[in-house]
């Protein structure tokens, strides 16, 4: 899902479409929500809708609707303000009722994922576990991610291969390493074995901690990367 582009007028509201992200057909039934100001809607056959009454501040928008991901996005609302919008939402892949018997993670990586936990709670992003990972030394981290995670790229190049967006395949994704941001950072280096956790988020889903970091030509704007390692 990609960030609005906002527009200004004359009144205190937030409006705008939401459209599916793979072919473009709008989005009826998408339910907006700003919890802090208990306001909430839902897009019409056209993919439209609209929240009136907005007081001034910074809120967080978020966006759900059954088969596709959720999302959120932040929003600034001045006196007087009218933003508009327009979204993109990626379909879910289905999933079926199976019984997955997982062995119990070592406890020596529960601090390290701490927030890992805490983000994969509150359902947005996308995320593998080390027993994704666990046992896959003949594959490279670049086809495990790109075959795991609807929406990653790979840009490859002299430099080795770095995480992108799939809407733009040169927009380059802000990557970080243990929680450290890591520009340029060439996949090749890295070992499946090595990695106890992954995080992925669209643009509009990045939290909010992730946001002030990146470039024109990549960063946040494009997406948000994070690996746990041992």
């Amino acid at each position: 899902m990609l960030t609005p582009t906002l527009a200004r007028a004359q009144h205190a509201q937030f409006s705008g479409r939401i459209f599916d992200e793979a072919n473009g057909t709008p989005l009826s039934g998408v339910r907006i929500d700003i919890a802090e100001l208990g306001r909430a809607t839902t897009t019409d056959s056209l993919g439209a809708f609209l929240l009136r009454g907005l007081t001034r501040g910074v809120f967080i928008v978020t966006l759900r609707k059954i088969g596709y991901d959720s999302g959120s996005l932040q929003i600034q609302i001045e006196d007087q303000d009218s933003l508009s919008a327009e979204i993109l939402m990626s379909m879910s892949p289905q999933r079926l009722g199976t019984l997955r018997v997982e062995a119990a993670r070592p406890s020596r990586y529960n601090e390290r994922l701490r927030e890992f936990d805490q983000r994969r709670a509150m359902g947005f992003g996308r995320f593998l576990d080390w027993t994704d990972f666990e046992g896959r030394e003949g594959q490279t981290v670049s086809r495990l991610l790109s075959s795991r995670i609807p929406g990653l790229s790979i840009i490859r190049g002299k430099w080795g291969e770095r995480l992108g967006s799939r809407r733009d395949g040169l927009c380059e994704l802000n990557v970080y390493v243990n929680g450290v941001l890591t520009p340029g950072l060439n996949l090749l280096t890295l070992n499946a074995e090595d990695i106890i956790g992954f995080e992925f988020y669209s643009l509009s889903s990045t939290p909010l901690a992730f946001m002030g970091t990146g470039d024109r030509d990549g960063g946040p704007q494009c997406g948000t990367a994070l690996f746990w390692l041992k």
